[in-house]
């Protein structure tokens, strides 16, 4: 088991580190900022790598304001943020999972829960074809991991992560970012 957890872990560091290196090459080329913005859209995590931080340092000692906001301003036509998108998403896949392991239909979920009203979808105003397109399209979905080695420890971060606990016979449940530092050896 210790083995496959480590190539897992060495097979996503090598990835990030391949698609970052990447991202930094295409910057390199021009010193176009929209690398960075699309970079940094892709995943957040992009704000740990120390040749993002020195390229958003260098514009604004430029005096690029215009290109650091919209690094962190959503896209146009955002209404909610990609944070809270994720967690509806979860929130939404889970119940409609935990629905359909209590023996109903998906499609059943669907309007059960487009017809409770219960805070998942009058809070987000959605409606029983988007519950059925945001399963969908969250299943699909992987979560972003970033891996990283710090000496003698890896920091691995997931996102967006369902952290599942019991305590005293109860399980407790949060989504969010899982963020683990893991000793080496």
């Amino acid at each position: 088991m210790v083995a496959k957890k480590d190539d897992l872990l060495s097979q996503k560091e090598r990835e990030w580190n391949q698609l970052s290196q990447q991202y930094n090459s295409r910057f390199k080329e021009k010193e176009d900022p929209e690398v960075i913005v699309e970079f940094v859209r892709f995943s957040l995590f992009a704000l740990k790598e120390e040749w993002v931080v020195g390229a958003i340092i260098k514009l604004m000692l430029q005096g690029q304001h215009h290109s650091l906001k919209k690094i962190f301003s959503p896209k146009r036509g955002v209404k909610i943020s990609e944070n809270q998108r994720a967690i509806r998403n979860i929130l939404i896949t889970e119940k409609v999972d935990r629905l359909v392991a209590q023996g109903m239909s998906k499609t059943k979920a669907f309007e059960d829960i487009d017809s409770q009203k219960d805070g998942l979808t009058s809070l987000w105003n959605i409606n029983e074809d988007q519950i059925k397109k945001i399963y969908y399209t969250t299943k699909k979905k992987k979560p972003q991991i970033y891996v990283c080695s710090h000496g003698d420890f890896f920091e691995i971060m997931i996102y967006p992560a369902k952290i599942a606990v019991m305590h005293g016979g109860q399980s407790l449940s949060a989504f969010g970012l899982l963020r683990l530092l893991i000793k080496d050896g």
